[in-house]
């Protein structure tokens, strides 16, 4: 009798550690992956982020701090009642891409959120259409523009908001209510996940369809070998005032993932020929390393904080700039004149 409370206690125990490595579906999340769990199998990309501590980061934290001080940002706190520095957690987001299909998104938030404010904030835009969708009721924000792509969204709980392709977003609906499988069960993103290095700040896993690449390598003679190319892990972080890049191709033909690096190395070195005349770009080029090994070709970089932001200076060099006080409303002169090359026919 004493075994066999024993063999009891142990199996309750070993059942307990099972369940509790299991991603939950819903609630407050403790890591972005979580988040996967609400996304559907058949989404070809997953991409987690990080946000509690991407606000740490010293440049993230002086944008923010700044813009809190400019009336958009405090109007969309006040309108939405969502502090973005304190109030969203994680962010996941699933893609569907290629086919006939145009490509679809659909993204988790992860936060401490007031349905009714957001609702409130939503309407003052427009019109917001509603729909029930197994018990669940399904939002259609405004749109500024016809064309515009249709977005939908859900509050699934009082932690998680799901918006995106309407397809997508009643796909997660189902994943929360249990009637379809979430990404985690996906055959070609499971080993990809486990691989990624999932301590990144933001990192995901692409599948990338064979129907996409070969298009572009027809079309592009130099590209014929990125074919070779049937999947992406990407990493992005900051460590020590430096921020972490990695993209990494996997694929299984190692002859071709060695001609994509050649290629990629090609580039890196027409680049860096600018280096006497922007030394800064010359700098990136040179913190970039491509490498290629049996089943990858990869993108890594490691850059200082520093040289990211003689980028970003040499960046406002380049655009024009324009004072919005003193800049002149378009004529009905000029916009008669642009009228005339929209015209069928008109080039």
């Amino acid at each position: 009798m004493k075994k066999y409370a024993v063999f009891v206690c142990s199996l309750i125990l070993l059942l307990s550690a099972f369940w509790a490595c299991k991603p939950k579906a819903g609630g407050v999340a403790s890591k972005a992956q979580d988040l996967f769990s609400l996304l559907p199998e058949d989404v070809q990309g997953v991409i987690a982020v990080n946000v509690v501590e991407g606000m740490k980061i010293e440049t993230v934290a002086e944008f923010m701090k700044k813009a809190q001080e400019e009336g958009e940002f405090k109007e969309f706190v006040e309108k939405t009642g969502i502090d973005p520095t304190k109030d969203i957690r994680f962010l996941a987001v699933g893609l569907k891409m290629g086919g006939e299909k145009k490509q679809q998104g659909v993204g988790v938030v992860n936060l401490s959120y007031d349905k009714e404010a957001l609702l409130a904030a939503m309407r003052k835009d427009g019109d917001v259409g509603e729909a029930e969708y197994n018990g669940v009721t399904i939002y259609s924000p405004p749109r500024d523009d016809v064309d515009e792509e249709e977005m939908r969204l859900a509050f699934l709980d009082e932690a998680n908001i799901v918006a995106g392709s309407p397809g997508l977003v009643e796909a997660a609906v189902d994943v929360f209510q249990g009637r379809k499988k979430n990404a985690f069960a996906s055959a070609g993103l499971k080993p990809l996940i486990k691989e990624a290095k999932k301590d990144s700040l933001v990192w995901g896993a692409v599948l990338i369809p064979p129907e996409a690449l070969k298009e572009t390598s027809g079309q592009v003679p130099m590209l014929g070998s990125v074919d070779a190319v049937q999947s992406v892990l990407l990493s992005f972080d900051y460590r020590d005032k430096n921020i972490l890049l990695e993209f990494k191709g996997k694929g299984t033909d190692e002859a071709k993932l060695k001609q994509v690096a050649d290629m990629l190395n090609g580039l890196k070195a027409f680049g860096g020929m600018l280096a006497a005349e922007k030394p800064e770009f010359g700098e990136l080029m040179s913190k970039i390393e491509v490498t290629s090994g049996k089943d990858h070709v990869t993108i890594a970089a490691v850059l200082p904080e520093d040289l990211i932001k003689k980028l970003a200076a040499a960046a406002e060099d380049i655009l024009p700039k324009t004072d919005p006080e003193t800049a002149e409303e378009p004529t009905e002169e000029d916009l008669s004149e642009e009228d005339q090359y929209e015209q069928p026919g008109s080039f």
